[in-house]
């Protein structure tokens, strides 16, 4: 409810979680809207979830781009990176 009416009242757009462009805090990104001439506004969440450690969604955001899972787990620490932590991730 509060992601719409965001959206409906201040013109705000909240854009997916997203390992390979979510940082560890939430980051504001401003887009032009041509059609209207104003600005939008997106939020991009950061990748922290509750079950994932503040160490593991720094190793995510360190390591990246990923192609996929596979890649995810060649990539990062897998003593930080636990398989709890990629299913808190999905």
């Amino acid at each position: 409810m509060m992601e719409t009416d965001a959206r409906r009242n201040f013109n705000i757009k909240f854009l997916p979680r997203d390992i390979n462009f979510c940082g560890i805090e939430y980051t504001i990104e401003k887009k032009q809207d041509k059609n209207r001439g104003i600005k939008q506004t997106e939020i991009r969440p950061a990748i922290c979830c509750k079950g994932l450690g503040f160490e593991a969604a720094k190793n995510i955001v360190e390591n990246r781009p990923y192609k996929g899972l596979d890649d995810l787990a060649a990539k990062t620490n897998l003593t930080l990176v636990s398989a709890e932590a990629i299913g808190s991730l999905i």
